[in-house]
C-alpha cells in the first residue's frame, strides 16, 4: 500500500476514535436509558442488602512492666518475649476458645450464626458457629503498643455489642485457669523430677565414697606430683649412666681387640692416660737406657748387668700386673653400668605404672565428682522452680490484662455503604451503558468503514448483494435462493448496468469476478452475474479459478467433463468443453482436469488467443477468478480482460486485506471496475449512500 494512502487512512481511523463523543452524543437517549435501568437494579439489589453493624472494644494484653516485679528466673518462666502478643492473639483465634465463647454466650440461638442448610451428620451446630464467628472475629494491633482492638460484626447491633466486650474477659478468665492448671502439672512434674534427682545424688554420692575406700586414696594429687617427681629423678639417673656407659664402652672395646698384644695395649688412650702406669713405663725405660749403657761396658753375665736385666724384669711383670688388675677393673665398671641402668630401666618402668594407675584413678574420681557435681546442681534448679512454680499458683497471672474501652451498641450499620455504591454503582452502569453502545456501533457500522475506506481509494461500489438466510452451503444453494429474492435480484441487475459501462462509451465484453481472499462468495457472484448478462444477449461464463474451481459443480456437471484446460492442452475439443444451458443463452465452460501448476496453464499464450476470441463471440464474457491476495493469478489474467469485479465480504473482510488488494491490482495496472460488498446484513439502510455514490461517480464520469 502506498505511504499516502495509509497515512490518509490512520488519519480517518483518528477522527473516528475522536468522534466517539458525536457517537454518545447521538446515543445519549439510549445510554441513559440503559444507565437508569442498571441503576434501578443495582439500587434496588442495595437497598436489599442486609444491615452489618460492627462493635469494637480495646483491650491490653501484657506489657505488665515492671510493677510486679518477680525474680528473673520467674519471669523466664512465664515466657515473656517480644512474641507473646502474637500468641495471644492466635490463642484467641484458635478454635479451642472460640468454642468456649459459643457456649458460655449461647451463640447457637442466633439464626444468623446458624447455617441455612443442613448441616452433614458429622458437623454440629457449635462447631460451624465457631467457623461463622472465626470469620467474623477482627483482632487488630494497635501499632507497637500491647493494644488491641477486638471487632466484631453482625446484623444485630446489640450482639455485635455483646461478643466485642465478651472476648476480652472471657480470654483473661481462660487464660488465668489454663495458667493454674499449667503450673499445676509443672509443680507435679517437677516433685517428680526432684525425688528421682535425689536418688540420682545419693547413689553418685556412696560411688564416689567407695572408690576412695576402695583404693585408699587420701591425697590422689600429691601421690601423682611425688610419682612424677620419682620418673623425673630416674630418667635423669638413667641419662647419667647411658652417658658412662657409652664412655666405658669404647675403651672396653680398644682393650679386648688388643688384650694379647702389650705394646698395642699401651696405644689405648685410657691406659695411657694411668699415673701409675706412666711412672712404671717411664721406670722402664730408665732402666732399659741403663742395660744398653752397662751391655757396652760389660759382658751379659756380669752381675750389674744380670742385675739389671732381672730389675727390668721385674718392673715388666709389674707393669702387665698393673695392666690387667685395670683392664679387670674397667670390665667390672662397664657390668655394673650395664647393671644399673638395666636397674633403673625397671624402676621407670614401675613408676610409670604407678603413675598411670593413679591418672585412671584420677579420670574415674573427676568423673564421679561431675557426676555428683551435675546432679546436684540441677536439683539446686529443680528446687528453685518448684519454689517459684508454688509462688506463681498464689499469685496467679502476672500479666497486666485490662479492658481499655468497652464496645458501645452501634446506631448506624457500617455495611453496606449506600452512598458509596450508588455512586460506584452509577459510574459503572454509565461506562458500561457507553461502552456497550459504542461496541455495538463499531460492529455494526464496519460497512460504514469499508465504504469510507473505498471512498478514500476512490474505487466505487458496484453493487450491495444481501446476505441470504436460511440456504445452506454450496454454490449452488446461493444461486437458486438468490434467484427467487427480489432484493438479490435487483442487486444482481444494479451490478449489471453498472459494469456494462466504464468510462466513455466502450463495452465491458470480457469480465473477471475475483474476491479479496478466499470464502468472499465470488462464484455465487459470478454466476449470477452471468445468469443476468445472459438474459440480455448471448453470455459465456468461464471458470479460470484452476486451484479451486466450483462452477462445474454449480451447474452439476460430471467430474470428467472437460474443460479451459482441457482446451489449452488441446485435448478436447471447444464443443466438448463448453455447457449450454438449456434455460438461458448461457454457456458455461468448467475449469476442467486440476493441473499441478496452474500459474503455468494461466500465463500461456494460447489462453489470451482464445479469450480475445470468445469476446468477440459472446456479447459478455464473465470469468471466475481466484482470490486477488491469496494468489497472483488474477494479476496475470487482468492483461487479459476489459474489467474486474472485486468481491468483498462485508462482515469478514479487514481494512487490511482491501488495501492489499487494491494495491495489488492499481500496481498491476489492473482494470478495476469497482468492489462488490457480499453478504450485506441491511441492503435498504445503505441505498441511500449507494445511490449518492452512484451519482457522484456519474457526474464524474460526465
Amino acid at each position: 500500500m502506498q505511504p499516502a494512502v495509509r497515512d490518509n487512512f490512520a488519519q480517518e481511523v483518528t477522527l473516528d476514535m475522536a468522534a466517539l463523543l458525536s457517537i454518545m452524543w447521538q446515543k445519549k437517549f439510549r445510554i441513559v436509558f440503559l444507565t437508569a435501568a442498571i441503576f434501578a437494579v443495582g439500587s434496588l439489589h442495595i437497598l436489599q442488602l442486609p444491615k452489618v453493624y460492627v462493635a469494637t472494644s480495646t483491650i491490653m494484653l501484657g506489657d505488665s512492666g515492671q510493677n510486679l516485679s518477680l525474680p528473673t528466673s520467674v519471669s523466664a518462666l512465664t515466657g515473656k518475649s517480644d512474641g507473646k502478643l502474637d500468641t495471644y492473639l492466635e490463642f484467641i483465634r484458635s478454635r479451642q476458645f472460640l468454642l468456649n465463647v459459643v457456649r458460655e454466650l449461647e451463640l447457637t440461638h442466633y439464626d444468623e450464626l446458624l447455617p441455612e442448610k443442613p448441616l452433614p451428620a458429622q458437623v454440629s451446630a457449635q462447631e460451624h458457629v465457631v467457623s461463622v464467628l472465626a470469620n467474623k472475629l477482627k483482632l487488630s494491633r494497635v501499632g507497637d503498643t500491647h493494644l488491641v482492638k477486638v471487632t466484631f460484626e453482625s446484623y444485630s447491633p446489640q450482639l455485635a455489642a455483646k461478643v466485642a466486650n465478651h472476648i476480652g474477659p472471657a480470654f483473661f478468665a481462660f487464660h488465668t485457669s489454663m495458667s493454674r492448671e499449667r503450673a499445676g502439672e509443672t509443680s507435679q512434674w517437677l516433685n517428680d523430677q526432684l525425688v528421682d534427682l535425689q536418688t540420682r545424688l545419693d547413689n553418685a554420692e556412696k560411688a564416689l565414697q567407695s572408690y576412695l575406700s576402695d583404693n585408699q586414696i587420701i591425697d590422689l594429687k600429691s601421690q601423682i606430683e611425688l610419682a612424677s617427681t620419682e620418673i623425673a629423678a630416674l630418667m635423669r639417673e638413667k641419662l647419667a649412666a647411658e652417658k658412662r656407659i657409652a664412655e666405658v664402652q669404647d675403651t672396653v672395646i680398644q682393650i679386648r681387640e688388643v688384650r694379647d698384644n702389650t705394646e698395642q695395649l699401651m696405644g689405648v688412650s685410657w691406659l695411657l692416660q694411668n699415673p701409675m702406669l706412666a711412672d712404671i713405663r717411664n721406670r722402664i725405660n730408665q732402666q732399659q737406657q741403663v742395660i744398653a749403657e752397662l751391655s757396652n761396658r760389660y759382658k751379659y753375665k756380669h752381675p750389674k748387668y744380670v742385675a739389671a736385666k732381672t730389675n727390668l724384669q721385674t718392673m715388666q711383670n709389674e707393669q702387665d700386673a698393673l695392666i690387667e688388675k685395670l683392664i679387670a677393673g674397667i670390665e667390672q665398671q662397664y657390668v655394673n653400668a650395664l647393671r644399673r641402668l638395666e636397674e633403673l630401666e625397671e624402676q621407670i618402668g614401675e613408676a610409670r605404672a604407678q603413675h598411670s594407675s593413679l591418672g585412671r584413678h584420677e579420670l574415674t574420681l573427676g568423673k564421679l565428682r561431675r557426676e555428683v557435681e551435675s546432679t546436684q546442681k540441677m536439683y539446686e534448679v529443680f528446687l528453685s522452680r518448684l519454689q517459684e512454680t508454688e509462688l506463681m499458683k498464689d499469685l496467679g497471672s502476672t500479666e497486666n490484662f485490662v479492658v481499655v474501652d468497652t464496645a458501645a451498641v452501634p446506631n448506624f450499620p457500617s455495611k453496606p455503604r449506600v452512598a458509596l455504591l450508588m455512586a460506584v454503582l452509577l459510574v459503572v452502569a454509565g461506562g458500561f451503558s457507553a461502552g456497550l453502545w459504542i461496541a455495538l456501533h463499531a460492529i455494526s457500522d464496519k460497512q460504514t468503514r469499508l465504504r469510507r475506506l473505498l471512498k478514500r481509494l476512490e474505487v466505487p461500489i458496484l453493487a450491495e448483494i444481501p446476505k441470504l438466510s436460511g440456504v445452506r452451503k454450496g454454490v449452488r444453494a446461493v444461486v437458486s435462493k438468490g434467484q427467487h429474492d427480489y432484493v438479490f435480484s435487483e442487486a444482481m441487475r444494479s451490478l449489471r448496468t453498472r459494469v456494462m459501462v466504464k468510462s466513455g462509451d466502450d463495452e465491458n465484453r470480457i469480465l473477471a469476478v475475483t474476491g479479496i481472499t478466499q470464502g468472499h462468495g465470488k462464484s455465487s457472484v459470478a454466476i449470477s452475474l452471468a445468469n443476468s448478462f445472459s438474459k440480455l444477449g448471448k453470455s459465456m461464463l468461464m471458470d479460470v479459478d484452476l486451484r479451486s474451481p466450483s462452477v462445474g459443480d454449480a451447474y452439476q456437471l460430471e467430474t470428467e467433463h472437460p474443460g479451459l484446460t482441457d482446451l489449452l492442452d488441446k485435448k478436447a475439443s471447444f464443443g466438448r468443453c463448453v455447457h449450454k444451458d438449456p434455460e438461458s443463452r448461457l454457456s458455461v465452460m468448467p475449469s476442467g482436469h486440476k493441473p499441478a501448476d496452474p500459474l503455468a496453464y494461466l500465463s500461456r499464450s494460447r489462453l489470451n488467443s482464445i479469450v480475445a476470441k470468445l469476446g468477440i463471440l459472446y456479447e459478455r464474457l464473465i470469468m471466475e477468478a481466484p482470490a486477488v491476495n491469496a494468489y497472483s493469478d488474477m494479476l496475470i489474467l487482468s492483461k487479459m480482460v476489459d474489467g474486474i469485479v472485486l468481491v468483498c465480504d462485508a462482515d469478514k473482510t479487514d481494512t487490511d486485506d482491501v488495501l492489499e488488494a487494491v494495491q495489488r491490482l492499481r500496481e498491476s495496472n489492473a482494470p478495476l471496475l469497482g468492489v462488490v460488498l457480499n453478504k450485506v446484513k441491511s441492503v435498504r439502510g445503505s441505498l441511500p449512500y449507494r445511490r449518492r455514490w452512484f451519482r457522484r461517480s456519474g457526474s464524474r464520469s460526465a
